[in-house]
């Protein structure tokens, strides 16, 4: 290895090895002096950067990767960690609790406080949507520029029906004030949302609150002059709800009639509904039911 020989000032014999791949011990494109640096290649004295190394921002000597950093204290020089992650497509993860003002995209976030909390809404865009419960972006219902209100498929209130057509039911030596379930396999079903049917006239709802429900049905005795009520059971009582009751006289024998009845009633969880149907006179009569329908329809809370 050959060694070269430099002299710096009155420095002499200042020795530099050199390994044979580069030809010189110094090199500068200008003159080294000790003034002020102002040139790029003019030497940088330490006097000359301690200013700027007294503004530098210190560490906490690790971080969380992605992570936001933080001004620790009031004194502007040191960072630290933080919960806040931005990652390298530019989501954001680990926020807590965000304080805004002003507004957002155009929109005054104060309009927005009544959304977030137990406030009363006045007024919506009558464009409002209702997304569904999985989170997709699809309406589940959404409220047109004329107010129509629209489901989207499979959404909609709870409800189910079933019907039968000469279904051939009936009653014989119907005893007075007892009440019959009208129940026969040829009672088939209809639409079925939220509601189950056992093939014989009786629904079953799987979602608690206030039903409306509505019946209709036609009939015959074999003996006129007869009084003949309608109504609706639930959970097999054995007798009908006081509300939904319908009343009819039968003035000839062998002759159809009529008779229907409908009413808001409180339902809990899998609670079955069945039509009902008595005579309130003596006589045990035939009773026989030609044509039924049963509807049930979700139209609020219980309480």
């Amino acid at each position: 290895m050959a060694i070269k020989q430099i002299r710096i000032g009155s420095q002499e014999d200042i020795h530099q090895y050199d390994d044979g791949d580069y030809d010189s011990a110094i090199e500068t494109d200008q003159p080294i002096k000790s003034g002020t640096p102002i040139d790029p290649n003019d030497v940088v004295r330490l006097i000359d950067i301690t200013p700027s190394l007294t503004n530098l921002v210190s560490n906490v000597g690790s971080s969380t990767n992605n992570a936001a950093a933080r001004f620790d204290l009031a004194t502007g020089k040191i960072i630290q960690d933080s919960l806040l992650i931005i990652d390298d497509s530019g989501n954001l993860s680990g926020i807590g609790n965000i304080t805004l003002s002003g507004t957002v995209d155009g929109v005054d976030v104060s309009a927005l406080a009544p959304l977030l909390d137990d406030s009363m809404v006045d007024t919506l865009h009558r464009h409002s949507e209702l997304s569904a419960s999985d989170g997709t972006p699809n309406p589940a219902m959404s409220l047109d520029a004329t107010g129509l209100i629209n489901f989207s498929a499979g959404a909609g209130l709870a409800n189910g029906c079933c019907h039968g057509d000469h279904v051939g039911w009936s009653q014989a030596a119907a005893a007075q004030n007892t009440w019959y379930n009208i129940s026969d396999s040829d009672i088939i079903s209809g639409t079925l949302r939220s509601v189950s049917h056992d093939g014989n006239g009786k629904l079953t709802v799987t979602e608690p609150g206030l039903w409306l429900i509505l019946y209709t049905i036609t009939f015959e005795t074999n003996a006129a002059n007869k009084h003949i009520d309608c109504g609706i059971e639930i959970n097999g009582s054995g007798s009908a709800d006081v509300v939904g009751i319908s009343h009819l006289e039968v003035k000839f024998s062998n002759e159809e009639e009529a008779l229907g009845g409908y009413g808001p009633i409180i339902l809990a969880d899998n609670a079955t509904i069945e039509v009902c149907i008595r005579t309130t006179d003596a006589g045990t009569p035939t009773i026989s039911v030609q044509d039924i329908e049963l509807s049930a329809i979700l139209i609020g809370g219980g309480t």
